[in-house]
């Protein structure tokens, strides 16, 4: 059968490429193209942002982003210097060398809003002649937020209380505009050696969702059966301002005295 025109696989043993070792080795033009898959726009991750620095200059802070399949890791705060009297965009951009590959990364500044090739803009930053007079954060937040936590060995002691220990933190960056929350929770607890019913819920910020009662059966103290476990599922709006929001598991005042042996919650806002 005839082969296919200048085809590559990856991975593939063989090296089945156009350009050497793109078929069997992770060069930076293979892992860019499955990073791109993942992520189909340029987008802020975490940090970055922009604070006056003083005079005609403005810091950005550390962070981490996703510029055309790549990840973009910046470790330390940048100062950057500003014109005056105009409004100063700020970019995070790739530099390439001749080869088309990263060779650095860069801010580049400018007073037009013209976006560099390869990069996401950070900011707006206005000036009079001589200082800072304002700051507009202008990135672009994944389009989806993912987290979890695991925790154990708590011991509730009355009334409804988090298990989850500090939460899940949904930072306010994610939140400026509505946004469904999911959230599931599995917990493995100690339970009572009478019957009775255990109560269960999820509290997205100051929203109680998903409560559910687990009937308990009696069983004598030491048996395995004390060991149970429970699994919460739970979806909330939750409403755009900017502001940190936690997610937590809870239970109520029965558990005064009894273990929470492991609780693992996660999150996801699509």
């Amino acid at each position: 059968m005839p082969s296919a025109t200048d085809p590559t696989v990856f991975p593939t043993r063989n090296d089945i490429a156009v350009t050497e070792f793109e078929g069997s080795k992770g060069t930076e033009a293979v892992l860019k193209g499955w990073m791109g898959i993942l992520s189909k726009s340029n987008f802020v991750r975490n940090g970055f942002t922009t604070t006056d620095a003083g005079g005609l200059n403005a810091a950005v802070a550390a962070g981490t982003a996703f510029i055309d399949g790549f990840r973009v890791n910046v470790a330390s705060s940048t100062t950057l210097a500003l014109t005056a009297s105009v409004t100063n965009h700020i970019f995070l951009n790739l530099s390439f060398d001749v080869d088309s590959l990263v060779d650095d990364v860069e801010y580049t500044v400018n007073t037009t809003g013209t976006f560099p090739a390869s990069s996401l803009k950070i900011a707006e930053v206005t000036t009079d002649g001589a200082a800072v007079t304002g700051i507009a954060h202008k990135m672009q937040y994944a389009p989806v937020y993912m987290d979890f936590a695991s925790t154990s060995g708590q011991t509730p002691n009355g009334g409804w209380q988090d298990i989850t220990g500090t939460g899940l933190v949904v930072p306010g960056s994610y939140l400026t505009y509505p946004r469904m929350a999911i959230a599931i929770c599995n917990i493995n607890y100690d339970a009572p050696s009478a019957g009775g019913t255990d109560n269960f819920r999820l509290k997205f910020g100051s929203t109680t969702v998903g409560e559910v009662g687990f009937e308990v059966g009696t069983v004598a103290s030491g048996e395995k059966g004390n060991e149970k476990t429970v699994t919460v599922f739970g979806m909330s709006l939750i409403s755009a301002g900017g502001f940190d929001t936690t997610i937590s598991a809870q239970t109520d005042g029965d558990f005064t005295g009894r273990a929470m042996l492991n609780v693992h919650m996660g999150i996801i806002l699509p």
